[in-house]
């Protein structure tokens, strides 16, 4: 089927305006992830639980976009998406409640 320039040329607008859309919405779950970790500083871990499943459940919408999607993540969310896949688990919430009070910072280096 072939376009013509003119549907073609719409069919970019609406492209751009939602590649647009879509970096702001990953730009602000990036922004409430670190807020999120500066919070899991200031609490004891009992009391980081409903934080941990908030960083959980936006593990599952970045990874969602980035895999059933094909969404590119930048370095940081991409790291955070493999780093928090197990999140759910209570030895992992252990681990990253350490680290995040021994001072890791984020975004997490590669290696970590």
């Amino acid at each position: 089927m072939m376009y013509t320039w003119s549907e073609f040329e719409q069919k970019l607008i609406i492209h751009r305006d939602t590649s647009i859309d879509i970096s702001r919405i990953l730009y602000m779950y990036e922004k409430q992830i670190k807020d999120l970790i500066v919070k899991i500083k200031q609490l004891k871990f009992e009391a980081a639980t409903p934080i941990f499943d908030e960083l959980y459940e936006i593990q599952g919408y970045l990874a969602s976009a980035k895999y059933k999607y094909d969404i590119e993540l930048n370095n940081e969310l991409d790291l955070f998406v493999y780093h928090f896949d197990r999140a759910y688990d209570e030895y992992i919430r252990h681990y990253w409640y350490e680290q995040f009070h021994n001072n890791i910072t984020w975004p997490l280096p590669e290696d970590v």
